[in-house]
């Protein structure tokens, strides 16, 4: 037995020191380290003073050691779970300091010192919507209790897409603390998800000029250069920089990880990942980088798996609906990836990315009037997005009205000049406008210059449609030398050569 879970440490110790010869040199160093170093009895306010040093000191190994062996001996002690469910979060095992934290509550743990931090896990773990029902009208006692727990409550709000909401309960916090960092940094995310990114940078740069090692300040900085900017190798930079200050912190390496993703830099990472296992190998979020990576790697049936199984523990998790219902859309699963994306919508309506993928899997079902109406409300704000309007373009093609999508796809060109699939759709559309040679002409400049195959594709179409095969395998060897590990080439090859 170990010497912290007997009443008496003099008869534990007198038991090691016998059964010297049997447990070995590692055993009895093991049990003399945790008989001096506990500092007291198990469980003891002066054994649970040293763990809390230790957690403050970042000795979580030790800590978890002398935490378990409270608990080992007595399960209930809510001191020792609501220290354990504290390790976790600061691990980024969300799921984990979720369970211990509640187990704490039930333990008689007091809640406000409880609440602020599940609310946090709950939110970590992506299930901020959970979180609002089970908690948002909760109102701590203490002030310190109250402003955590109502600034991780508008964060979720915020996250959900409920600006208004968010932004009031923020005022709330504002007049209680008016320097609150934390809910300043919210109220940063908020203005630029409003449109004012240089009022949110101005917030922001405020925030750090105030405390250069202010690293949630820092890290709004590099999310807002991230998905405010679009500035992915800025983004990456700054991550970067946040991974040296902090190489323990786990959402800087999350940050870092998605732009690298976004970047479409999926070997560095893969890497990133593998030490974000290291760091915190129980992270759910490390489980979904991978499902992003299968997803990239365009192996869908991997993604799908990982984000449907992930899905379980956090039903409400709005990047997993999206991650599940983007891979069955790609596997050719369009109802199943209809289900998916209607409850991602459902849940964040004016979450954008949910909105495309949705009108996406209804294209392919062939109902484009219903793909038009997920997007109206897309359409109808100032900037609704390029893929937006692509979507809503092809949508109109479906339905025979030319030209609205041509002034769809025109708009679309106007914001990605260089993209050589919008360049195709667009001389397709116009295609009624022009002759059949200028058609072909444009497709086959596009498709030489191009590695996508758009062009490849919509040219040996038509040349088959105008019976001229000579063009059509000239048409269909360019593309074998972009595709040359995929049977379509041969397949087009042999209908140009059966006529």
């Amino acid at each position: 037995m170990n010497v912290l879970q007997h009443p008496s440490r003099v008869a534990s110790a007198r038991r090691a020191r016998r059964s010297r010869h049997r447990a070995g040199p590692f055993a009895c160093a093991l049990a003399l380290a945790l008989l001096v170093g506990c500092g007291g009895n198990a469980g003891s306010p002066e054994h649970l003073a040293k763990i809390r040093q230790q957690i403050d000191a970042g000795e979580f190994a030790t800590a978890i050691v002398g935490l378990k062996s409270v608990l080992q001996e007595n399960p209930d002690t809510a001191e020792a779970r609501l220290l354990l469910g504290r390790i976790h979060l600061i691990s980024g095992d969300a799921l984990s300091a979720e369970a211990e934290l509640r187990r704490a509550l039930k333990a008689g743990a007091a809640r406000d010192e409880v609440l602020p931090l599940l609310a946090k896990a709950m939110l970590d773990a992506g299930r901020g919507n959970a979180l609002i029902d089970e908690f948002g009208n909760d109102q701590p006692a203490t002030d310190g209790a109250w402003i955590d727990l109502k600034s991780t409550v508008a964060e979720a709000l915020a996250r959900k897409g409920q600006a208004g909401d968010a932004s009031a309960l923020v005022a709330e916090v504002l007049k209680r603390q008016p320097q609150h960092p934390r809910t300043q940094l919210i109220q940063a995310r908020l203005m630029a998800g409003a449109g004012n990114l240089d009022g949110a940078l101005k917030v922001v740069d405020a925030a750090i000029h105030s405390d250069a090692t202010n690293l949630d300040a820092l890290r709004l900085k590099a999310d807002l250069t991230l998905f405010s900017k679009r500035d992915v190798p800025g983004a990456v930079a700054l991550y970067t920089a946040l991974v040296k200050l902090s190489p323990n912190r786990v959402d800087s390496r999350v940050g870092l990880i998605t732009a690298l993703l976004l970047g479409q830099n999926v070997d560095v990472a893969a890497l990133q990942i593998s030490e974000l296992k290291k760091l915190a190998p129980q992270n759910v979020q490390t489980r979904v980088f991978e499902a992003h990576i299968a997803h990239v790697k365009k192996d869908y049936a991997q993604a799908r798996d990982v984000a449907l199984q992930l899905l379980k523990f956090a039903p409400n998790n709005v990047d997993l609906m999206e991650l599940a219902g983007s891979a069955e859309l790609n596997l050719g699963a369009w109802q199943k990836a209809e289900v998916l994306l209607g409850k991602a919508v459902f849940a964040a309506p004016k979450r954008k990315l949910s909105r495309q993928l949705l009108a996406r899997s209804l294209l392919s079902g062939g109902r484009p009037e219903k793909a038009l109406e997920v997007l109206r409300p897309l359409l109808e704000t100032p900037q609704p997005g390029t893929e937006t309007q692509i979507i809503a373009a092809e949508a109109q093609l479906m339905l025979g009205q030319t030209e609205k999508a041509q002034a769809l796809f025109a708009l679309a060109i106007k914001q990605r000049p260089d993209d050589d699939r919008l360049k195709t759709a667009q001389v397709l559309v116009d295609r009624t406008n022009s002759s059949p040679e200028k058609t072909i002409a444009a497709l086959g400049a596009i498709a030489s210059g191009s590695e996508d195959t758009s062009a490849d594709m919509a040219l040996f179409s038509l040349l088959m449609q105008r019976r001229e095969f000579n063009g059509a395998l000239a048409a269909v060897a360019r593309l074998d030398k972009k595709r040359a590990k995929s049977a379509l080439p041969m397949y087009l090859q042999a209908q140009a050569n059966a006529g």
